[in-house]
């Protein structure tokens, strides 16, 4: 009896331990609940190489992500400022009355990679029209992500994000991933994965471009 008891006890253990690591891999996540209600396609995520650290644009340490409030559909983007390549100091406030598609991407990301030339083509098409593209970079060297700019043929702001703060207040847990932002500052659509010209100009639709 103390046998068959134990072996139950230990079932229920290792049933637990499962559904704990499903869900850290991508089952049920807390984080991006809201964006259930966006139209996506199926992503194709590359996940980084290390975790993401802290986020928060206050000095020092950087505080826990948890005390970072979420981004969230059709709630206010979270504010942040990077610097660009050049070394100027960018916000997101910048481009207000501009509708912005912030894009989380890395070098290493091989679909980063096959999604720049859409992004590249329609920054350029429709740039003059009030849209942006900005390129946050996860926590790479400047001369990388230059390297990088130059052989893909670049033109749209991409900015560094040194200790992946930014990262981590966006919640990104793989790349590429997307915001849409309309012209008040307010999130219109989240998408996980590859971006193609189609996708974006529906997201493009329903924030209002």
């Amino acid at each position: 009896m103390v046998k068959r008891l134990g072996f139950f006890l230990m079932v229920g253990v290792l049933i637990g331990a499962a559904f704990g690591l499903f869900a850290f891999a991508g089952g049920e996540n807390p984080d991006y609940t809201s964006a259930a209600s966006a139209t996506t396609v199926a992503p194709a995520v590359d996940e980084p190489a290390t975790s993401v650290g802290g986020s928060g644009e206050s000095g020092g340490a950087a505080p826990d992500v948890q005390q970072v409030a979420a981004p969230v559909l059709n709630a206010p983007a979270p504010a942040f400022m990077l610097r660009n390549l050049s070394g100027e100091e960018i916000s997101l406030a910048d481009y207000r009355d501009q509708v912005v598609l912030l894009n989380f991407w890395a070098t290493w990301c091989t679909t980063c990679r096959a999604e720049f030339p859409a992004l590249q083509a329609d920054y350029e098409r429709l740039r003059e029209q009030g849209f942006v593209v900005l390129a946050v970079n996860y926590d790479e060297p400047a001369s990388l992500v230059q390297e990088y700019v130059d052989e893909m043929g670049l033109t749209m702001p991409v900015l560094l994000d040194p200790g992946a703060r930014t990262v981590g207040q966006y919640r990104v847990r793989g790349f590429p991933t997307s915001f849409v932002i309309d012209e008040n500052g307010v999130i219109r659509a989240i998408h996980i994965g590859l971006l193609t010209e189609e996708t974006i100009k529906q997201y493009l639709e329903e924030a209002g471009f």
